[in-house]
Formats: C-alpha cells, structure tokens, sequence
C-alpha cells in the first residue's frame, strides 16, 4: 500500500482571525520601522475569498497588500538597499528582494495566508474588505 495524503482540511476560523491580527500587528511593525529595515510602507491589506464567507473551516486566507516605496531616486534606492541587505543583494534579485522581505515578514511562517496582487482584487472586483490601512502623519 502506498502511502496517502493527508487531506488539507483548512483552519477555522478562529484560528484566522488571530492570524489576521498577527498580520496587522507586523504591519504596523514594518511602517514604524526604520528604512535601513524596511524599503516599503504597507498602506493597505485586504482580505477576500473564504473568509468572508460564514464558512467555519477555511483553505487559507487570502490577502491583497498595496504597498509605497520609501525611496525617490535611483541613488536613494541603493543606498536603501544596500542597508536593508547588508550589501548581499546581487544581479536580479536587487529588484526582488525588497517586496520577497516584505511578504516573508507579514507572512511569518504562517503557510495558511495566500498574497496576490492587489490590482488583481480590486480590477477584478472581488468583495474584499480593508483590515489595515496606514495612517499618514501630518508634518
């Protein structure tokens, strides 16, 4: 006999809304950080798909995230990313590595979040809902 899969059988919710949490909270974490960490702002996450459902078990939590970038110049922009990686970025993985950073630190680990792109959600008019949004500071 061979051996079989385990089927995946979601999380509940429960367990999503304190995900969800985590990911706000390390949100918040990021744009308070200093730039030589991170090279973007979060100013949006959205949750769409299942977990707008009442459905109590979901197969993951799917998020959009609009992000802003912290640089203005071509010259800002390496000098940003020579600090955020400690001069180890290389070739292609220059244009990459800020956003994977990103993404690696609001996912946590966590294999039951799905990232796509936010244009993907709002041009394809997906019913979503804002569970973060930056707050700017005036002056």
């Amino acid at each position: 006999m061979s051996p079989q899969k385990k089927k995946n059988l979601g999380i509940k919710r429960e367990t999503a809304e304190r995900i969800l949490k985590e990911v706000v909270q390390r949100a918040k974490k990021i744009n308070s950080s200093p730039e030589s960490q991170f090279m973007y702002f979060v100013s949006k996450v959205l949750v769409f798909g299942s977990y707008l459902t009442q459905k109590e078990r979901l197969g993951d939590i799917d998020l959009a995230i609009e992000i802003e970038q912290r640089w203005k110049t071509d010259k800002e922009y390496d000098r940003l990313l020579n600090a955020v990686s400690g001069n180890k970025v290389l070739g292609d993985s220059r244009v990459f590595y800020p956003y994977q950073k990103l993404i690696t630190t609001l996912r946590n680990r966590s294999k039951s979040l799905s990232f796509h792109p936010i244009e993907e959600v709002v041009r394809g008019k997906f019913t979503h809902k804002i569970i973060f949004e930056r707050t700017y500071k005036l002056g």
